[in-house]
């Protein structure tokens, strides 16, 4: 119902302005701080994807929710647990309390056996083409 992000979305662009950062600004903190800024464009699309709601937050390191935290003057530790919130629903106020919905589409036959695609676009496995910022935004703790 919430995606895998928590309160990501909601959190990480309110706390953005309140700091008065541009985005591209926090990206190149980020990226410093990260010992990456030769990556910065691959920083600024998982940072993306984090204010999206697309990038799971257990897959984002502590090394990148410490140096995101001490940018926007929260702890890791608080982001951390914002990401495994679960966000209010679209319209919540207006829906009876408690109320939950639910659709399912039967899959196609030959869809279980494969793996669902990335949300992301990027592929899963650690192949090749991952490096050291794949590793911190993907990887987990």
């Amino acid at each position: 119902l919430a995606g895998s992000a928590g309160l990501w979305p909601a959190l990480l662009p309110r706390l953005r302005a309140q700091a008065r950062l541009r985005r591209s600004d926090l990206v190149a903190e980020l990226a410093a701080r990260l010992g990456a800024q030769s990556r910065q464009e691959k920083v600024a699309s998982y940072y993306h994807e984090m204010e999206q709601g697309l990038l799971p937050a257990s897959g984002v390191s502590d090394t990148v929710l410490e140096a995101l935290g001490k940018i926007l003057g929260w702890s890791g530790e608080a982001l951390r647990g914002a990401g495994g919130l679960p966000a209010p629903p679209a319209g919540a106020s207006e829906a009876a309390p408690g109320a939950v919905f639910a659709r399912t589409t039967p899959l196609p036959a030959d869809a279980a056996a494969a793996p669902p695609p990335s949300p992301t676009g990027r592929a899963e496995s650690a192949g090749a083409d991952w490096d050291e910022v794949d590793r911190l935004f993907r990887g987990g703790a």
